[in-house]
């Protein structure tokens, strides 16, 4: 085979996947090298890129021949959490291994615990010696010959700002319920940063990171930067969805001292909507069950609490526009050691107002 991987951190993982998956048809182009995999997907409407990259220390084992393909990533988290919350929760073995005689890619999960459901498996076998087994096949395709890229390097930076992931998701959160449809984002040295929902029903919606808030972990000095991009483009960037705790809350997310952010609307709030145009994947619906279901049973140490940080992206978010206006979301976590990361370009809107 050209690839056999066994994942030594399966959370980090999913989140990873999760993070990634900012298009409709779900389809990724999927890179394994000697040091690290990239995983590359491209935005439905060609509007926003994400590109994750997952060091070989992801991984307890890594034998990999150069090999890219195409790979649907709703598809692959719903292989991984097959066996529930066990993956999270346990020590599961799971692999990768690519290619299979028909070129799928397998997913492998090895329980260390006695298999307890779930759902029906694709394929359960029995050894001998009774371990359960539990493979998924994937169908891949080939990689077309040329990518998108929306060259957010070949422009001048002019300001960036590291936040709180959850403060940033949170505020976003306060956007969608107040349904509306763009956000304003200013990064100024002096005062912080300044999001402004525009184009909901109620009025506008401002909220207010200072620059000497415990959510704003760093800020550039030197200049400041403004764009706008679409509310549901923000979202997917940052790792917001729909029914993420928050949406529909009409503001008290954003507004408490704790988050960091001050929220002030026009309008009062009403009720919410998705942050994925309306709709929620087949995959979400997964997530929630999961965390649902596992929250419920009571016993098995926080299943609830470990499903849960699989919603949005990582803990540190930094936000970054040049001199296109573009907007770049470098998604990182609170733990170096691994140093995975999710990279998110989005293109601005444009009017002359935005030019004058």
């Amino acid at each position: 085979m050209s690839i056999y991987c066994r994942l030594a951190s399966p959370p980090v993982f999913l989140r990873a996947l999760y993070t990634v998956s900012v298009s409709r048809d779900g389809w990724a182009t999927v890179v394994f090298t000697d040091s690290h995999v990239v995983l590359h997907v491209e935005g439905t409407d060609e509007n926003m890129t994400a590109t994750c990259t997952l060091p070989k220390n992801l991984f307890a084992e890594y034998a990999v021949v150069e090999t890219r393909f195409a790979l649907h990533i709703p598809t692959l988290i719903d292989a991984l959490l097959m066996l529930g919350p066990s993956v999270v929760t346990t020590s599961t073995r799971a692999v990768l291994a690519y290619p299979t005689d028909d070129a799928k890619l397998l997913v492998e999960l090895t329980p260390t615990d006695r298999f307890s459901g779930g759902g029906p498996p694709t394929q359960l076998d029995l050894s001998p010696g009774g371990v359960r087994v539990l493979q998924s096949l994937l169908v891949t395709r080939n990689v077309r010959n040329h990518l998108l890229d929306l060259r957010f390097s070949e422009a001048a930076l002019l300001a960036q700002v590291t936040l709180q992931g959850d403060t940033v998701r949170d505020l976003i959160a306060d956007f969608t319920a107040a349904q509306c449809t763009e956000v304003s984002i200013r990064i100024d040295p002096k005062v912080g940063v300044i999001l402004r929902g525009e184009g909901g029903p109620y009025g506008e919606v401002e909220a207010h990171v200072q620059a000497n808030s415990e959510s704003l972990l760093s800020l550039s000095r030197e200049h400041s930067a403004s764009t706008r991009v679409y509310t549901h483009h923000l979202a997917l960037a940052c790792g917001t969805r729909g029914g993420a705790a928050g949406v529909g809350g009409g503001g008290s997310s954003g507004a408490g001292g704790a988050g960091g952010g001050r929220l002030r609307g026009t309008g009062a709030v009403g009720g919410g909507s998705n942050a994925r145009d309306g709709r929620l994947s087949s995959t979400d619906y997964i997530l929630m069950g999961l965390a649902v279901g596992a929250g419920s049973s009571g016993g098995g140490g926080g299943g609830g609490a470990a499903v849960g940080t699989l919603f949005g992206g990582f803990e540190r978010l930094t936000l970054q526009i040049n001199a296109q206006r573009q907007l770049s979301v470098l998604h990182t976590q609170r733990d170096h050691e691994l140093k995975v990361s999710v990279t998110v370009v989005v293109m601005p809107l444009s009017s002359v107002y935005d030019i004058l």
